[in-house]
């Protein structure tokens, strides 16, 4: 104990360098309303390119110490994505039309299929996070993913089965080890990640979840039975627009609550030799932002879908910090050369990005 608080009084300081997003939502605007015009022209086919251009606009202003991430991807490879799903879904409904499937033989009938539907998933999803890090750049330098379809395939199957054991209680372990594969295998040039957040982590954020989701409908549940019972004629006319409001607040607050924490676990439990990430997320803030959101894009029929996502990039990247030892510009100029040195070929034709 005592030798662990001396190497931690010992330990260098951390230097704090905290993101910053400088992006407008009336220019965000202007490339919304053209991305979605020319999606709906095109039926889809511009989606691609529209992803592109959104996602530039967000890396771009999107700064540390004053410098902007750089989004590279080739629409043309994310076209081909979205169609190999496309064709892999209508390839299921053709299965499920032919052998007239219902919910009753489905089960059955697929058990023969998830060794290989798993290591199907397992391979669009290596080459998704391989195109997804590969086009996202830093000061010239690239991310990259190093897993295997193999490691992919192992933590979907264990996961899985995990989950069907458990009968849907395990899936936060599904939610950890997902999260664990894709940190501890992605790296900035050479420099790997690791994940010091635990399974408990995950299974106590979806606990609390879980409250609210469960707990708050059978208190509502009790409401009703009492209001029943006094038989209020007012209150009974009222009852199910504010059994709707509640439900929505109380589902809304459940998800702002899991995607906040998520976010902060995985975030803060990012880390490098020199450097790691610190999020520090406010659930109210969170649940005010959606619920604001969510209000103002009704009311304009969803035209300020704009101004809500501007304004939630600005929270989300705002309440990120990096903690570093040492000069991050001398740690920059290093990880270049290492690059350089290392030669690695970063554009692959099988690569494509399907959205995972």
């Amino acid at each position: 104990m005592g030798g662990y608080i001396l190497a931690t009084l010992l330990a260098p300081p951390y230097f704090h360098t905290p993101f910053r997003f400088t992006g407008n939502a009336q220019e965000y605007f202007r490339i919304w309303i053209v991305n979605t015009l020319l999606t709906i022209l095109t039926l889809g086919i511009y989606s691609a390119w529209a992803k592109v251009r959104k996602k530039r606009y967000f890396y771009g202003n999107t700064l540390l110490n004053d410098e902007p991430f750089d989004y590279l991807a080739d629409p043309v490879k994310i076209l081909k994505g979205r169609l190999l799903v496309l064709a892999i879904f209508a390839l299921i409904v053709l299965i499920i039309t032919f052998y007239n499937i219902n919910i009753i033989n489905a089960y059955f009938f697929f058990w023969p299929f998830i060794i290989p539907a798993s290591a199907v998933y397992a391979w669009l999803f290596v080459m998704a996070m391989r195109f997804r890090l590969r086009n996202s750049a830093y000061r010239n330098i690239r991310f990259n993913f190093r897993g295997t379809q193999i490691q992919a395939a192992w933590v979907i199957i264990k996961s899985g089965l995990v989950i069907l054991i458990t009968l849907g209680i395990g899936y936060p372990y599904y939610a950890y080890k997902r999260r664990q594969f894709v940190v501890s295998k992605t790296t900035y040039g050479t420099t790997p990640f690791t994940f010091t957040a635990t399974a408990g982590d995950f299974f106590f954020i979806y606990f609390i979840t879980g409250l609210l989701l469960f707990v708050g409908p059978s208190l509502l549940l009790v409401v009703v039975l009492t209001v029943g019972a006094v038989e209020s004629v007012l209150i009974l006319i009222f009852m199910p627009v504010l059994m709707t409001v509640y439900l929505g607040a109380l589902s809304l607050a459940a998800f702002a609550y899991r995607s906040t924490s998520i976010a902060n676990l995985v975030y803060s439990n990012c880390a490098t030799e020199r450097f790691r990430l610190k999020s520090d997320l406010e659930f109210g803030s969170m649940f005010k932002l959606y619920w604001t959101n969510a209000i103002v894009i009704i009311l304009s029929l969803g035209l300020m879908i704009p101004w809500a996502a501007i304004r939630m990039a600005r929270y989300r990247v705002e309440h990120i910090t990096l903690l570093h030892h040492g000069d991050l510009d001398d740690f920059i100029a290093g990880e270049q050369e290492r690059t350089s040195a290392a030669g690695e070929e970063i554009a692959e034709f099988f690569d494509f990005d399907i959205g995972l």
